[in-house]
Order: C-alpha cells, then structure tokens, then sequence
C-alpha cells in the first residue's frame, strides 16, 4: 500500500513536524506482519510530501501465531488481495 500526503503554502515543511518524523530521514518499523516505510519525496518550504509504504508479508502473516490459536480452520489461507484497504 502507498500513501502519500502534501501540505502547500508557507510553512509546509511543518508537515514534519505534526508527524513527527525528520523530513531528510527515511523512518522503518518492523511489524509483525511485514514493514512500514516513512519518507518524504519532496520537503521544501512551499510544498511538502510524506509517503508511507507498508509491504505486507503474507507467509509471515500466514505463519503467525494470531491465525494458529484462533483455531479458524482457513487460517492457513490468505486472501489473494494482499493490498485491499479493507
């Protein structure tokens, strides 16, 4: 999934600062179910971008410990749209 947001007009590089994220750094966490990425394609003082990239990893997210203990009998089956927002 790839989300973007951009903040125009003076002052726009306080985007930074209300996500509280260095805009001239790329900001990763892992999770349990794969990783996000924060970054930032354009920081300038008129117009300001922040990206946000999450990469799913659907074996990870088949072989967690959320899908065995539930005891779902399809658990160990993972919806082929692994980038639906829902």
């Amino acid at each position: 999934m790839f989300c973007t947001i951009t903040a125009r007009g003076p002052d726009a590089d306080d985007l930074g600062f209300v996500l509280a994220k260095h805009p001239h750094r790329v900001h990763r966490r892992d999770l349990g179910w794969g990783e996000a990425t924060v970054f930032f394609p354009r920081a300038d003082a008129d117009v300001c971008q922040a990206a946000l990239l999450v990469e799913v990893d659907p074996i990870g997210l088949a072989r967690s410990a959320r899908f065995k203990a539930s005891g779902f009998d399809l658990g160990d089956h993972i919806n082929d749209r692994a980038y639906a927002a829902s």
